[in-house]
């Protein structure tokens, strides 16, 4: 997909995001239609984007792991 494209359904999400009350749950059929794109590319985006959550989880439990200290014990690990 060309850049200026993600762009756009960048675009479109955060309005979305910012435009709707908090709680509110969007199907992939309905982001697709809102984004100009299929629901197997709104399919794609969730995945990665779980991925990516799930990889910072892991590499944030490792760094608390490795420092043998809670996360509140006052030892800044940063943005991981």
């Amino acid at each position: 997909m060309a850049a200026h494209k993600k762009i756009e359904i960048d675009l479109r999400l955060s309005v979305a995001c910012n435009l709707t009350p908090y709680g509110t749950t969007w199907s992939r059929e309905e982001l697709a239609r809102l984004c100009g794109c299929s629901s197997e590319y709104i399919r794609e985006l969730e995945r990665k984007g779980l991925n990516k959550l799930r990889r910072r989880s892991a590499l944030k439990q490792y760094a608390v792991d490795y420092l043998n200290v809670t996360p509140t014990g006052g030892v800044l690990i940063g943005r991981l």
